[in-house]
């Protein structure tokens, strides 16, 4: 997405910056319900899903130079969401207890 306005006033390297900006956004609102349904089920917990799923963007913002040219940006943006097999096994036990103690994961 160009803004006009953006690069009426702006110096190329800014304007390239918001544009950058501009596709991260439409990455990041186009990706995030189902990132974060995904690691909801992987983790058996919201809040840790809410939390890898956090995680996940900012590491794919911090590198969106080299993450928005690559032919399957939206797998790396999972691989990089993927919590650790122990973080996997804690989530389901943590899962686990919440069902047993009558609350919702």
């Amino acid at each position: 997405m160009h803004d006009p306005a953006v690069s009426a006033h702006a110096s190329p390297s800014e304007a390239i910056v918001a544009d950058e900006a501009a596709a991260f956004e439409d990455f990041f609102r186009g990706q995030t319900q189902n990132l974060y349904a995904h690691l909801c089920l992987i983790t058996g917990n919201r809040a840790e899903a809410e939390e890898l799923a956090q995680d996940a963007f900012l590491k794919v913002w911090e590198r969106w130079d080299r993450v928005a040219d690559m032919e399957e940006p939206v797998g790396y943006l999972y691989q990089t969401a993927e919590p650790v097999p122990q973080a996997i096994s804690q989530g389901r036990t943590r899962a686990s207890q919440d069902r047993v103690g009558g609350r919702a994961p």
